[in-house]
């Protein structure tokens, strides 16, 4: 194993060679793979040697040739019979690895060869790479007849290795995944009240100020979400002692008249409804994110969520602008935590778990939703499983609720997978 690779990552190896990662943890790491050309040899090499050692093909010749005893001549008619010889052309490459993935380096007594000099020994490197991949990355219950020379109905190498993307133009020709909400708001988002650089963020309690002809002055505003209409509790020592109706509305301040407390006087504290706060925190949320602040938007969500507690959408808008910074798992974190019920928000977990590779909690939420993003969604979960048939099927029946910039993307989709079938 290379010097460089991370003890973590070792850690793993070791946990998959002896059979103890969970599917998901599998599929994470055969992802990770295909981005860390280093690690996919690896893998590789681990899962032929794990298949020799329970391999009875331990002949001679094969001895002979990874101790280096074979004549030039003799390599390549070894090279030639295992082209033809499916069972040798296994025990080649696996025979090979083992050289190396025992101790993770090369065995001293043996001629170091590498693991890319033993496949192209074989013959088929390509064919080699094709059935690691599609062991690793084909979904949960999928059961796929392959062998390394492309009998038995097996697939092209790009198919099991699609994956799913919010990203077209970054990720072009994977499946197109929906999710408005995990979209970052484009530039021309209206900008709502308290939306300025310095604003500060909008509160639940203040005071009154003065009371000018039974007409308190409080220090909370439009900022706050008032509007002229709105009911204010007036409390002293925590407790209630009567209501102020907003009639004028500042910026970060506003006037009302007392309509329940005769005693009520300057310094009593004033207290908007929650349903008032939070319309006023999500909409400072959103003000901030469309200028891109998205980490000054998250915080400010953060702390509107202590003052409230466990909030469905506070937590929805958090893990969505997580996403949007990278932060991937705080993100599913967020959203599992919110216990989500509105199907957007359903949807945008489903999209979560497509690209973690999680498919049957992505089937679980999407089953049975018939809106135009469950249904792209759907129908890339079905390409993903290599129902191609099934997947045309959602595409099409999407793009009859969909028109602008959706109806292309899932445009996109349904053609590349008509090219599959």
């Amino acid at each position: 194993m290379p010097d460089s690779m991370e003890p973590d990552l070792e850690q793993r190896i070791d946990l998959y060679v002896r059979g103890e990662l969970s599917p998901v943890e599998a599929r994470e790491l055969a992802q990770e793979a295909l981005r860390r050309p280093d690690l996919f040899e690896e893998l590789n090499a681990a899962a032929l040697a794990k298949a020799a050692i329970e391999s009875e093909s331990n002949s001679g010749i094969l001895e002979r040739y990874l101790s280096g005893q074979l004549s030039p001549s003799e390599e390549r008619e070894l090279a030639r019979e295992a082209l033809n010889n499916e069972q040798l052309f296994d025990a080649l490459v696996a025979h090979g690895a083992i050289a190396v993935s025992k101790t993770g380096r090369p065995v001293q007594s043996i001629r170091p060869r590498s693991k890319v000099r033993v496949l192209a020994i074989a013959g088929s490197i390509a064919a080699a790479v094709a059935l690691f991949t599609i062991k690793w990355d084909t979904p949960p219950g999928l059961s796929i007849p392959c062998s390394p020379t492309g009998g038995g109905g097996c697939p092209t190498i790009a198919q099991p290795t699609l994956k799913p993307t919010l990203d077209p133009v970054a990720n072009a020709g994977q499946p197109i995944l929906l999710a408005s909400q995990l979209r970052r708001a484009s530039g021309d988002t209206p900008i709502f009240r308290g939306s300025e650089p310095e604003s500060r963020p909008p509160q639940s309690q203040g005071s009154i100020l003065t009371i000018e002809e039974k007409l308190p002055t409080i220090n909370l505003g439009s900022i706050d979400g008032l509007a002229k209409g709105s009911e204010l509790r007036v409390l002293r020592d925590g407790q209630p002692i009567g209501r102020i109706v907003v009639t004028t509305v500042f910026r970060d301040r506003a006037r009302g008249r007392i309509v329940e407390g005769q005693t009520v006087r300057a310094g009593d504290q004033v207290r908007t409804g929650d349903s008032v706060y939070l319309s006023a925190v999500l909409q400072q949320v959103d003000a901030l994110a469309a200028r891109g602040e998205l980490k000054k938007a998250i915080d400010v969500a953060q702390k509107a969520l202590t003052q409230l507690g466990t909030n469905r959408q506070l937590l929805q808008r958090i893990a969505a602008l997580e996403y949007q910074t990278g932060a991937f798992d705080a993100a599913l974190q967020h959203y599992e935590s919110a216990a989500p019920q509105e199907t957007e928000a359903l949807n945008s977990l489903a999209v979560l778990y497509l690209m973690r590779g999680d498919y049957q909690r992505a089937d679980a939420l999407l089953s049975g939703k018939s809106d135009g993003e469950s249904l792209n969604n759907r129908g890339v979960a079905a390409e993903l499983h290599g129902d191609f048939q099934k997947a045309a099927q959602y595409y099409g029946e999407a793009l009859r609720t969909f028109d602008g910039a959706s109806r292309k993307l899932v445009e996109k989709n349904l053609t590349r997978v008509k090219d599959l079938k």
